[in-house]
């Protein structure tokens, strides 16, 4: 990441309080009931960092309904990644846009894998609880049109994705480390 400071002001879009007044849908489904024993409510932490991102973002009503998120283990995530985007290995979180976004339809899918998460977690001395709740938001703002492709698009994300989980209580998770 650059030394440059972007505005978050730049990021956003002009204020839309519509997501505040209807209905949304975080749909979470566990693959891999390992998952149920990382000693945290992965259902309630999943469903609000998808919701504060969505929040922080000013999404718009327009742009679907739902997120499901698949937690998973490695051995799907890989075969996934594999399929989708021709890489041979396990990742840590995946994301998939709807095909066909609107007001009623899905915004898309976020799929974590467990082990992937757990290792890195431990690798960069990061509480999982909070490595977690930081893929949750990344994969979010992927289904948002967020990305990391090139440095700038990198640190535009990186910037909306330490605000956010600043606004959840949790320090930024570059620090030391290098961008995405």
């Amino acid at each position: 990441m650059s030394s440059g400071i972007i505005s978050l002001q730049k990021l956003l879009k002009p204020m839309n309080t519509e997501i505040l007044e209807r209905p949304f849908t975080v749909d979470i489904q566990i693959a891999d009931p390992e998952w149920t024993q990382v000693g945290f409510d992965v259902s309630e932490l999943a469903e609000i960092a998808v919701r504060e991102t969505l929040f922080c973002t000013q999404f718009s009503k327009d742009c679907g309904c739902e997120v499901s998120i698949l937690l998973a283990h490695n051995d799907l995530v890989q075969t996934l990644n594999r399929e989708y985007r021709g890489k041979d290995k396990p990742t840590n979180v995946l994301s998939f846009e709807s095909d066909e976004p609107g007001p009623h339809m899905p915004l898309g899918d976020i799929i974590l894998a467990r082990e992937t998460l757990i290792k890195e977690s431990e690798e960069q001395l990061k509480p999982l609880k909070e490595h977690f709740i930081h893929l949750i938001v990344h994969g979010t703002l992927h289904l948002l049109g967020f990305d990391h492709e090139d440095e700038e698009e990198a640190e535009n994300m990186e910037t909306m994705e330490i605000w956010i989980l600043q606004r959840l209580g949790i320090k930024n998770p570059y620090l030391g480390q290098q961008a995405l």
